[in-house]
């Protein structure tokens, strides 16, 4: 029946949610210094040259704790990053072509009626 099946996917949508979240209280990182290099390599904005972005990377990797700044809520192990400017500015691109897109494939349908 279609409840059953719109059920599924709101389950498959929520439980690995659930279930991650679940693991992290059980399990314990074992090697932070490793997890703050990650974090501080994914958090260093990409530069123009290789030459640059190595130099970046390389300060990045020297002072971890300068990337806690760029986290949401600073002091916690929760690393979502504060968005910038760019950050919010390609969201609202990606969404203006989106709607785009899906304006041109609503007026396929009614020119195609």
């Amino acid at each position: 029946s279609a409840q059953l099946l719109t059920a599924r996917f709101l389950f498959d949508g929520i439980a690995p949610f659930v279930l991650l979240i679940a693991l992290s209280f059980v399990t314990q990182c074992h090697d932070k210094e490793r997890r703050d290099r990650f974090y501080a390599k994914m958090l260093t904005p990409t530069m123009p040259t290789p030459e640059l972005d190595e130099v970046a990377l390389a300060e990045a990797r020297g002072n971890p704790e300068r990337t806690n700044k760029r986290k949401l809520w600073p002091e916690s192990n929760l690393e979502f990053a504060k968005p910038t400017k760019t950050d919010v500015w390609g969201f609202v691109i990606c969404v203006l072509v989106a709607g785009c897109i899906l304006a041109g494939f609503a007026m396929l349908l009614r020119v195609g009626m």
